[in-house]
Parts: structure tokens; sequence; C-alpha cells
């Protein structure tokens, strides 16, 4: 048995005596509250622009380091050598915004921060399946960010290889 389902209130009664709220109950709602509804759009609006112009930018800037094992080229030896390197990507991906390699980037580019600070900037990801890290760097600065995703680039080949 199908019945009409609606909301308790005002309106037309279904077939079991209970009244309902209709299409026709909606439109009369908004026509007599349009000014209420217009006025929390606008004020939700400037909200969202008052946070975003107040908001300070963040750029990234991302390199992309591929991992290889050497082989000697045989068909067999490199099939089990990539599969090999698929299970160690996910283990060096999160080897990326560790202390070890960090403190040299700090170093090098004579940054005021701990490894620590540094590391909540520094993400890496591993695509499902490849043999490739994502090294992701997000900064103030877009030319910053540039300089340390490159620098945890390098300090991360020099601690992995």
């Amino acid at each position: 048995m199908l019945e009409k389902i609606g909301v308790m209130g005002p309106g037309n009664r279904d077939t079991e005596g209970r009244e309902s709220v209709d299409l026709r109950d909606y439109v009369r709602v908004v026509r007599k509250r349009w000014l209420l509804i217009v006025l929390l759009t606008l004020a939700g609006v400037a909200g969202a622009a008052t946070a975003s112009i107040l908001s300070t930018p963040r750029y990234q800037a991302s390199t992309l380091v591929f991992v290889a094992v050497q082989s000697s080229g045989q068909v067999s030896e490199l099939a089990q050598a990539n599969s090999f390197t698929q299970g160690q990507v996910k283990s060096y991906a999160e080897a990326a915004n560790q202390p070890r390699v960090l403190q040299p980037v700090i170093d090098r580019l004579r940054l005021r921060e701990s490894a620590a600070a540094l590391s909540k900037d520094v993400t890496a990801d591993a695509p499902l399946d490849t043999v490739n890290i994502e090294i992701t760097v997000t900064r103030n600065s877009p030319e910053e960010a540039a300089r340390i995703a490159n620098a945890v680039t390098s300090s991360f080949q020099q601690v992995v290889s």
C-alpha cells in the first residue's frame, strides 16, 4: 500500500486524516520569509569572502622521484627488481619528511626552523603500483616552496642511496 509521506503541519490532509505539507506550503514560506533567506545568504557569502581575503596564501611545489634498482637487464631479473622496488617505495616515502632527510635541507638553505616544524610542510606520497615518490612542500612563498622541494629531493636521494 502506497501512502503519502509528508511533514506534519498546516496544509492538506492525507488519506488517514493527518495534515501534510506540500509544495505550495513551501512556496508560501519562501515568499513570506524571502528577505531573511536573502540576508542569510548574503551573510554567508560575505563571511566566506572575508575569510578568503584574510587568509594567508599557501603555495605548493612538488618533485617526482623515480626509484630504480640496478640489474643485469635480464627480463626475469627486471620484473623481480620492479616488484621489489614497488614494495620499497612505500617505506621510502615515509622517510622523506624525517629529520635525517630534513636537517641537511635546513642547514643548506639556512632555514630558521626545526626539522619537526619543517616536516609539517613536507609530504611524500607513493602512488599505488608505481616506483615514483611525489614530494610536496607547502609554504607562504612559491620560490621558497620550490627551493625546499628541490633540496628535500636531493637530500632524500642521498639518504636513500
